[in-house]
């Protein structure tokens, strides 16, 4: 596999069959970090994001077609299970599908997900409003597609435009909770 030496692939492959340092992760950059080394254009990361970044410029702001992601529901909370999707990627990488066309798949399934939770929000708590916070909403391909697709469902939309969504802006909830709490 390019992009990795013989060592690395083979620690790799026991991390993978023992699941040592393999922890689960509930962050989207994770899921982007994945893509974006499944697809060759980002194995080692130099900085924060730039999988993710390279990704968005790739699906250049088109919609696509979204991979099946199973959710699987345990001890009452959501579980996204990402191999289907990965597997499906895959599969268009050694079929030859042009990559920037699986960035557009990979936003639409991300977009699709979020669509998703809202509306099992609203259908087990009654709620219409959604706020799109983190720093997957730096992403401008993923957030503008996801805000349309909550819109066009009805969905009251509130995202960041005075605080940044990512790290930036923790301060200011830190600051909301900790005065709550006086």
């Amino acid at each position: 596999m390019r992009g990795f030496t013989e060592a690395e692939l083979e620690i790799f492959m026991q991390m993978f069959k023992t699941g040592f340092n393999s922890p689960f992760t509930t962050s989207a950059g994770r899921v982007f970090d994945a893509a974006g080394s499944l697809l060759g254009i980002c194995h080692k990361a130099a900085y924060e994001g730039q999988g993710a970044m390279m990704l968005e410029d790739m699906a250049g702001g088109n919609t696509g077609v979204a991979y099946h992601v199973e959710v699987i529901r345990e001890d009452g909370i959501n579980v996204f299970n990402w191999e289907p999707m990965f597997k499906a990627m895959l599969e268009d990488v050694l079929n030859g599908i042009d990559i920037k066309t699986i960035s557009q798949n990979f936003h639409e399934t991300l977009a699709q997900l979020i669509l998703y939770a809202a509306k099992m929000a609203k259908d087990e708590k009654g709620l219409n409003a959604v706020c799109l916070s983190g720093g997957v909403f730096q992403n401008k391909v993923l957030t503008e597609r996801a805000v349309n697709l909550l819109k066009e469902n009805g969905f009251n939309v509130y995202t960041h435009n005075a605080l940044p969504p990512n790290d930036g802006g923790l301060s200011m909830g830190q600051l909301i909770i900790g005065g709550l709490s006086d």
